[in-house]
């Protein structure tokens, strides 16, 4: 199945970023200041990684012109967060491309239009500051990128939900979702058996604290209301 695949998209969605993060042993969650600009956006796919100058979003506009369709566009900012690296405008050109989502470790901004498009942009949130475009600035694209201290290298998968954004190695995509999808089926056999009574520690075969102490309120209770 083709990383860019739409049925391999929605084998991911429906497991969901946490399970697949669970499911992976080289996964390196992004910072949890990097949320999406609706609720239900999702994105999956090969990391097209760009490191842009402070305040300037020429190489996203570059990045966008290169990138292949499935690609995920993930950008690091250098540290300059509070400015509007991406909107309507360039949405509307990714989107025309076939481009899976893009990942900032900035801001973006027409938050509204980009909602009510339900466009899959994760970023630190909204900032109507303009950003430059400067030629003789140095950025690049498809080079090893850091976002909030997490390393980003070209070629990984990322995948992004409610929950946060992950990214592991490409290679390693057949073997997590067939894990991430055996972990759900069980988490919903688990949750049958809660709904009839089962408790998680019993379940999971969760030890109990060693300072293990319980208080029966509800007999306490029943106790004080009791006639003398």
């Amino acid at each position: 199945m083709s990383p860019n695949s739409d049925a391999l998209a929605t084998r991911l969605r429906q497991c969901g970023v946490a399970s697949i993060y669970e499911a992976s042993t080289t996964a390196r969650i992004l910072p949890n200041a990097i949320k999406p600009g609706h609720p239900d956006a999702f994105l999956s796919g090969r990391a097209l990684t760009v490191c842009c100058p402070p305040g300037d979003n020429l190489w996203m506009h570059l990045a966008v012109s290169v990138a292949a369709p499935g690609d995920v566009i993930v950008a690091t900012v250098n540290g300059a967060h509070d400015y509007g690296y991406w909107g309507e405008v360039l949405s509307t050109a990714a989107r025309a491309r076939g481009i899976a989502g893009v990942v900032i470790d900035g801001c973006h901004r027409d938050g509204a239009q980009l909602r009510m498009r339900q466009e899959p942009v994760f970023s630190r949130g909204l900032c109507i500051r303009t950003t430059s475009k400067d030629p003789e600035q140095r950025g690049g694209i498809d080079v090893p990128i850091r976002v909030g201290g997490v390393d980003v290298r070209p070629g990984d998968f990322v995948v992004g939900d409610a929950d946060g954004v992950a990214v592991f190695a490409q290679s390693e995509l057949t073997t997590v979702l067939e894990r991430a999808e055996n972990r759900v089926a069980s988490e919903l056999r688990m949750m049958e058996r809660l709904s009839a009574g089962a408790t998680t520690l019993e379940l999971m075969d969760l030890p109990r604290p060693t300072s293990y102490s319980v208080v029966n309120a509800g007999a306490a209770r029943a106790a004080e209301a009791s006639p003398a």
